[in-house]
């Protein structure tokens, strides 16, 4: 929303511009590492479940269809409580920031932007959370996966 009312100029000239930017690729950063982490966890949890469900006869296909299905459930409804949450956090700041006598451009292209974008980055996490289970099912036998317990922490 600030980056979107700066000129290109103003947005690298700036201090306002520069540190914006930095705090949105540190933020973007750190969300996509906790997103891998959590997704990556969630593989973990799920392998032995995997190595049942080849035991009781499941062709690999299936298996493959029911990791998309999961981690396309879970990426959809990320991302539509993300666009919710976001979008009441954009009216927030745009409050703030009027409170304190800073001028706001409403700008629906840029909104609409901003929707694509997190999709595109949703999508992206989704490909490596499926890319990182697929790995692991490779790389591990049937036995290994019915062997694998989820280590405990205290």
């Amino acid at each position: 929303m600030i980056l979107g009312a700066m000129t290109e100029q103003e947005k690298m000239k700036s201090s306002l511009g520069i540190t914006v930017q930095a705090y949105i690729y540190i933020l973007l950063f750190i969300g996509i590492i906790l997103i891998l982490c959590m997704m990556s966890h969630y593989s973990r949890v799920r392998l032995r479940d995997y190595g049942i469900f080849m035991v009781f006869g499941s062709e690999k296909r299936y298996i493959i269809q029911m990791i998309l299905l999961e981690y396309g459930m879970i990426c959809l409804i990320s991302y539509v409580i993300g666009c919710i949450v976001g979008t009441a956090f954009l009216f927030l700041v745009k409050t703030i920031l009027r409170f304190h006598d800073i001028s706001v451009v409403w700008n629906r292209r840029m909104f609409m932007e901003s929707f694509f974008t997190t999709l595109l980055y949703v999508l992206g996490i989704f490909m490596a959370a499926v890319v990182m289970n697929l790995a692991n099912l490779q790389r591990h036998s049937i036995s290994a996966l019915l062997k694998y317990r989820e280590k405990k922490s205290i």
